[in-house]
């Protein structure tokens, strides 16, 4: 899905030079795993409101179980465990959510849209990286 080497140039002119394979893969399976926790927590608060607390339990506790592995990802991922945790699983929201706008617009046909859409997610997702130093050592 991705290439093995990557060059980012930032705006200044500078570039980054990237071997992120195996980080990439991991962000592709973290951003998977925190959509999922988010969908069981919007059905534990639709469940609740429904006064099914046994099925919004269930939810619940497999949101849990996703934030687990999804925690585990962390080390890989992060250089510096402070801000840089906040900034990549929010990069990841946005990267979902762009790649989800994009999808709606290629499946309406707007291809130009959905492809400036998959490109912006691509951008969040290379800000994300150079923020984690992803071009130097583990």
């Amino acid at each position: 899905m991705f290439n093995k080497k990557q060059e980012i140039k930032l705006s200044d002119g500078k570039s980054h030079h990237l071997d992120v394979s195996k980080r990439e893969d991991t962000f592709f399976a973290f951003k998977n795993l925190y959509a999922m926790e988010d969908h069981c927590l919007s059905s534990y608060e639709i469940l609740m409101r429904e006064e099914n607390k046994e099925k919004a339990e269930m939810h619940l506790q497999v949101a849990k179980i996703l934030r687990e592995i999804r925690s585990k990802l962390y080390p890989i991922l992060i250089k510096e465990e402070a801000e840089n945790l906040c900034i990549t699983k929010h990069s990841s929201g946005g990267v979902m959510g762009l790649q989800e706008l994009a999808n709606r617009f290629s499946k309406e046909g707007d291809l130009i849209t959905a492809k400036e859409y998959y490109d912006d997610a691509m951008k969040v997702q290379k800000c994300m990286m150079i923020l984690n130093e992803w071009d130097k050592e583990l």
